[in-house]
């Protein structure tokens, strides 16, 4: 796993701490409700960001953490290909907001995107 750990910022549990590189990539006066673990990764802590809005809306992101420079260079990859993807096709991929490394933890970098729910059901192709 490319995954150190990040002591004070896990998903779940009540948590609603994020780090502050992840806090400013989050839509401007919005406040985190909550955080959770989100799927499973053999690289990656994945997990769910809700936040509210300043209209009073919520709204939840998607955010994949991994540590190292190889963990640097996945979510730069990840970022660039969804970006690209979302680009051509926005039904297709989930906009990215943001990737970059944690203030607070050394070595320590993040991928966050609008977040999706996955269905079990073959999409329509038509």
């Amino acid at each position: 796993m490319n995954y150190e750990g990040a002591d004070g910022l896990e998903f779940g549990g009540g948590n609603t701490n994020v780090d502050p590189a992840v806090a400013i990539a989050l839509p401007k006066g919005s406040t985190v409700l909550s955080t959770e673990g989100h799927g499973i990764s053999f690289w990656a802590s994945t997990g769910r960001v809700i936040v509210e809005l300043e209209d009073g809306k919520q709204a939840s992101f998607f955010i994949k953490v991994l540590s190292g420079e190889t963990g640097k260079k996945m979510v730069e990859s990840e970022y660039e290909s969804t970006k690209a993807i979302h680009g051509i096709l926005p039904t297709f991929a989930p906009k990215p907001i943001a990737h970059g490394s944690y203030q607070t933890i050394p070595n320590t970098h993040f991928f966050l995107c609008e977040f999706r729910e996955i269905l079990d059901d073959m999409p329509d192709p038509h």
